[in-house]
């Protein structure tokens, strides 16, 4: 009877990560990646941050920030706080200056 238990409880698990709840989703678009920048190392040794390539300031809101938040919907401040949120706060090494400093001054 015990065995019976063990064997039951195994199918179930077994079960549920056959599931299509623990399926992966494909990206909805293929991502293209950028071109890593140059590497100051001769020595041919890479650190834990050269495999962070830093995002172009136009391709994180895809718009000019250089004109700050002046001309901004409000859909846009909020879609570009959220931005800075999320992605810039999570991962400042992949974003420049310029990027940082406008999503201070938008807090």
């Amino acid at each position: 009877m015990n065995s019976f238990k063990h064997i039951l409880a195994a199918s179930a698990v077994a079960i549920l990560f056959a599931s299509p709840a623990f399926a992966q989703d494909a990206p909805s678009a293929p991502t293209t990646p950028t071109a890593p920048a140059a590497s100051s190392n001769p020595g041919g040794t890479t650190s834990g941050t050269d495999s962070q390539v830093q995002i172009k300031d136009e391709d994180v809101f895809g718009y000019d920030i250089t004109m700050g938040a002046a001309n901004l919907t409000p859909e846009q401040l909020q879609a570009a706080k959220n931005t800075c949120n999320q992605n810039v706060t999570a991962e400042p090494l992949r974003y420049s200056a310029a990027v940082k400093t406008f999503c201070t001054s938008i807090q």
